[in-house]
């Protein structure tokens, strides 16, 4: 999901963004999935919550902690953490991944409701076409012993709702990245489980 300069220059016009005016502050943070469905998740959630988006496209779980940072600093009620999908690309080790992911959580350690996000197990490198399933398997698992181990925090169950809505290449068009269906239904997981906080 390494998109270029190009990406670099938009995932820093998107850091920080707030749309809404209305009830609590919710940060959404992840890649380019989060990126690009900026403006349904806003949308979305916008009538309920201020949201504030940040998608840094083509990151890694280690390469939003400055992002991050600022986040924190502006006191959301709740977060969700939609990341880990370029680590399995990359192939970076699930233990890895989970350290990365614990530091995010241990900076929004004051944040009342925090939620992660299951990466698509379907998976497939974009450039070869080679499974990443189960380097994505093995995150999820990671992210799923981060939940037990970090009372208040939760899993958003991604996998089954891409499931109930037709499986991968019903809601994106490369395995990665969401179609418009897609990113209606990742704006609508994330409403049930914010209703939830």
């Amino acid at each position: 999901m390494r998109l270029g300069l190009l990406s670099v220059v938009i995932a820093s016009a998107l850091a920080g963004a707030a749309c809404g005016t209305s009830g609590p502050k919710v940060a959404l943070i992840g890649d380019s999935i989060t990126g690009l469905s900026r403006e349904r998740l806003s949308a979305g959630l916008g009538d309920e919550y201020t949201v504030e988006v940040m998608g840094k496209f083509g990151a890694r779980s280690d390469e939003i902690i400055a992002e991050v940072k600022v986040i924190a600093a502006s006191h959301p009620s709740a977060a969700v953490i939609n990341i880990g999908t370029n680590d399995a690309l990359q192939r970076v080790p699930a233990e890895q991944t989970k350290a990365s992911v614990q530091e995010i959580l241990d900076l929004l350690d004051d944040v009342g409701c925090r939620y992660l996000v299951e990466i698509n197990n379907g998976i497939t490198d974009l450039l070869t076409g080679d499974s990443r399933a189960d380097e994505a398997r093995a995150i999820n698992a990671e992210l799923d012993a981060l939940a037990r181990e970090n009372p208040g925090v939760k899993v958003v169950e991604w996998n089954a709702a891409i499931a109930e809505h037709g499986g991968v290449s019903a809601v994106m068009y490369d395995t990665v990245h969401l179609s418009e269906k897609g990113q209606s239904l990742l704006a609508e997981t994330y409403q049930e489980a914010l209703s939830n906080c």
